[in-house]
């Protein structure tokens, strides 16, 4: 499993290759490990969440994680973890607490998963390539749902789409792109012929690889390039949410003065336009968008402590969040449509002794809540 992560802009949930380790029986404590990192959430209520990821104690035993809120504590719930292969989920989505859609890597390949409101089973994933990874799905209904990432081809690694339309996963070619190390990050679902994903490529220019931002628009029929803010230093975007009566928000990074600043985006319908916020370092992992009027995006600020951003409507405002000592990454954000109950997972530690982080907000305050 190679997952490249940049040589200018780190990506949240896009890391060099780590560990994980093995999920115990539920209900039962993990046992002790270094390297473990949480990528994805969803929440239905405030006593049902979910989260995903993977850790382990050496490369050879990472496995894949997942996690559920009961509205009391986290329960540790086994996932497939094929003996002898290595793997980790890297995003999560469902349309029901007995529908979930987990996606990520395995031994080169890309890994999905079902839970069926008993058990994680394993399901086909089809694929072109030398290896290929998942790193985000989002399914809108029980015959509808997509999943973007990576695939290595002969020619490099390209951008990496599958849909699935009730009966089984189909890799969709994504739209061509010049240039290296290309992958998708995220995706949102609005409908039938209206799909968004984006992530970031990379220019090689004399010994320097520098990222820029990448978006795409899937119209029914096939995989399109859309504008995107353009900068002369390195951009990604990391996370995309919304629907048509909500918007759709995508969050990431821009190089600025020899550091990185968060970065958000609103789609317009054609393109993508850079909105303000107002942190001046760090950057944001994922977003999620509850209404016009409300939106949450997580990640690190500049000072490697937790970072939450709040969209009331007309402006974007940093939010109070805890972090531990070590500092922290939020990779990950959902929330109730209420937005009384919000959830964002990542992790905290200097490698390689990164732990889970879990943290939970009611719309006004954030605790961290012990994994």
């Amino acid at each position: 499993m190679r997952i490249r992560a940049g040589t200018v802009l780190a990506v949240a949930g896009l890391l060099p290759v780590v560990l994980g380790i093995s999920p115990v029986a539920a209900a039962a404590a993990p046992a002790a490990s270094v390297h473990v990192f949480l990528t994805g959430t969803i929440a239905f209520s405030a006593s049902d969440a979910w989260t995903v990821g993977w850790g382990g104690i050496d490369s050879s035993t990472a496995n894949s994680e997942s996690l559920h809120w009961n509205g009391k504590r986290w329960v540790f719930v086994n996932t497939v973890n094929e003996a002898g292969f290595v793997n980790g989920l890297e995003g999560v989505s469902g349309i029901s607490p007995s529908a979930l859609w987990g996606v990520g890597w395995i031994e080169g390949n890309c890994l999905i998963e079902h839970y069926n409101g008993r058990k994680w089973a394993g399901v086909a994933c089809p694929y072109q390539g030398v290896e290929a990874q998942l790193n985000a799905v989002d399914a809108r209904t029980s015959k509808d749902a997509w999943a973007v990432g990576f695939v290595d081809t002969n020619s490099g690694q390209a951008g990496f789409s599958e849909e699935w339309n009730g009966r089984h996963w189909a890799e969709v070619m994504t739209a061509p792109v010049s240039g290296l190390f290309t992958q998708l990050t995220s995706v949102v679902d609005l409908g039938p012929g209206n799909v968004l994903a984006v992530g970031y490529y990379e220019t090689k220019s004399g010994s320097n690889y520098v990222q820029h931002e990448l978006a795409e628009h899937w119209n029914g029929h096939a995989w399109q390039r859309v504008a995107v803010p353009q900068f002369s230093t390195a951009s990604f975007l990391a996370g995309v949410s919304g629907s048509k009566s909500a918007g759709v928000t995508a969050v990431g990074g821009v190089a600025s003065g020899g550091h990185t600043v968060p970065l958000i985006e609103r789609w317009t319908g054609s393109r993508f336009v850079r909105v303000s916020q107002p942190v001046s370092s760090g950057d944001l992992a994922a977003v999620t968008v509850l209404s016009k009027s409300s939106a949450y995006a997580t990640g690190s600020a500049g000072s490697g402590g937790t970072l939450v951003e709040h969209y009331n409507g007309k402006r974007w405002a940093k939010v109070p969040s805890p972090s531990p000592s070590d500092g922290g990454y939020l990779a990950a954000v959902a929330a109730t449509r209420s937005g009384k109950f919000v959830e964002a997972a990542g992790w905290h530690g200097a490698d390689p002794n990164e732990v889970p982080l879990i943290e939970q907000g009611n719309g006004r305050t954030w605790r961290i809540t012990p994994s």
